[in-house]
């Protein structure tokens, strides 16, 4: 199966406070799974990050170098397959983070 992303995909395991864009009240935290240069997956509680919703993050990668806010377009859920309280992962498309703080959130990952 021929893989059609622009970017390669690195492990991470750091923590991201998100919310939807229109709603800062419905705020939940995961860890992610995964980072590259486009974009992040992260486990999801259902309802909160729906496909085609901007959301905003505030990830903390633990380097001491402070939080990166960031904003992303859900690209994409899926329902995991074992039972969660963040019952879905979802694929999130950076639309608005700096550069160099995509580096810090590879190098930290």
């Amino acid at each position: 199966m021929e893989d059609k992303r622009r970017f390669p995909r690195f492990p991470a395991s750091f923590q991201i406070k998100y919310y939807p864009a229109s709603d800062d009240a419905r705020v939940d935290y995961t860890i992610a799974n995964d980072i590259s240069r486009g974009g992040l997956s992260m486990p999801a509680l259902s309802g909160i990050a729906k496909n085609n919703d901007i959301i905003k993050m505030c990830i903390d990668q633990r380097d001491g170098e402070g939080s990166i806010l960031a904003t992303g377009r859900v690209r994409w859920t899926n329902k995991r397959k074992r039972k969660a309280l963040l019952d879905e992962d979802a694929g999130i498309e950076f639309i608005d983070i700096a550069p160099t703080d995509i580096d810090r959130l590879i190098k930290a990952r």
